[in-house]
């Protein structure tokens, strides 16, 4: 579906690729499934996403460069923005309950830890630079 080099974004809930470059046709992955939030691996081989399936279940997704399921990395809780550490070695990602919990996975979605994030607003999760 694409690469490293290409921007991956969700369209009406399709995830989606173009070229970085620009002047080629999108290219959307046809699913039942819903994603949101995807992000690529600094490695180039995968994608972390949001996910959500017919029956409503939510959860984070790991997918291949190609845009095939790789494993659901969890399947329960409500993790959503998830993202990848710098050098591509865990996937992070904020529970939204009450108490948040920041959740870490080893890069293959296995070994869950739960971080405790108290005094961090859940609506406002902010990256290095943010304010």
């Amino acid at each position: 579906m694409a690469s490293l080099d290409d921007i991956i974004y969700t369209s009406d809930g399709q995830l989606c690729s173009t070229s970085a470059e620009g002047g080629q046709k999108a290219k959307c992955l046809e699913s039942e499934i819903e994603y949101s939030a995807p992000v690529w691996n600094p490695k180039g081989d995968s994608i972390v996403t949001e996910s959500r399936d017919l029956d409503g279940l939510h959860r984070l997704a790991l997918l291949r460069a190609d845009g095939s399921l790789l494993r659901y990395v969890m399947n329960s809780g409500r993790f959503m923005k998830p993202v990848w550490s710098p050098d591509g070695a865990y996937i992070y990602a904020l529970n939204d309950t009450p108490g948040a919990v920041l959740g870490r996975w080893d890069e293959d979605g296995h070994n869950f830890q739960a971080i405790s994030v108290q005094g961090i607003p859940v609506s406002g999760v902010e990256g290095p630079f943010g304010q």
